[in-house]
């Protein structure tokens, strides 16, 4: 099935539409090949097939991709949103996790953000389906490695992810390099926190190589519905413990 239009996204999270003629540029049609094109609706991913006569874009199959949203409508994940994006502005900064030992604690880099771009709100696709980031960093050359991998922020506050995007998240983390990152509003700068004094961003729940990670430990068979409970519990915890120190 043709299209006779498609939009994409850039970084800064602006939504920009294409036509078939636009893609008698050579320049810019290599440029359309790296971005994800979609259906104006946003729900088929689209390609650009390049005839002199009929240029046009195409979908692989008619399958719908949903895009998925935890829908989070509180003021204060949004407020902790906008707070990270101007944090992470900041250049260079090592991102990783502190590991303790019985000499002190070691801060493990796992990558570095020289040269990246932040931006809020990014949709974003592999395999099945769609997801909407709260915030979303890559490498501003379009550079893909394991020094330079996607970075997703996942806020959250009173919605965790479904099943579908969480399963999505490993498996893509296994065949690209990308992290998924996990700050919880409950605790602000306790389980992820910008570090400007050192250039630092520690976490400690994230996804990686595909699997989901706690600092230094790998939790095999962890799934969204597991970490939810665990989550839930830890942060009930700390909020009783802090409860308990204020009587």
């Amino acid at each position: 099935m043709k299209w006779n239009v498609a939009v994409y996204q850039t970084l800064d999270g602006t939504w920009h539409t294409v036509y078939p003629v636009n893609l008698h540029d050579v320049e810019f049609r290599a440029f359309l090949r790296e971005q994800e094109l979609w259906n104006i609706e946003r729900e088929k991913r689209l390609f650009i097939r390049y005839r002199v006569d009929a240029p046009h874009f195409y979908a692989l199959s008619d399958r719908v991709r949903p895009i998925i949203e935890r829908r989070e409508a509180s003021l204060r994940h949004n407020e902790r949103v906008e707070q990270l994006l101007t944090a992470l502005q900041q250049p260079n900064l090592k991102f990783g996790y502190y590991h303790y030992t019985q000499d002190g604690r070691e801060f493990i880099t796992i990558f570095k953000s020289e040269q990246y771009t932040w931006s809020r709100e990014v949709v974003r696709s592999r395999l099945d389906i769609g997801w909407r980031h709260d915030l979303f960093g890559a490498h501003a050359g379009h550079r893909l490695s394991e020094h330079c991998p996607w970075v997703a922020i996942e806020v959250i506050d009173t919605h965790f992810p479904e099943d579908r995007a969480f399963d999505a998240w490993l498996r893509l983390s296994a065949e690209f390099p990308c992290l998924v990152l996990f700050d919880f509003v409950q605790e602000e700068n306790y389980y992820f926190q910008v570090i400007e004094a050192n250039q630092r961003v520690r976490f400690i729940y994230y996804i990686y190589e595909g699997a989901l990670w706690k600092s230094r430990e790998q939790l095999p068979n962890w799934n969204a519905a597991i970490f939810k409970e665990k989550l839930t519990a830890e942060l009930s915890e700390k909020r009783l413990n802090r409860q308990r120190r204020t009587v």
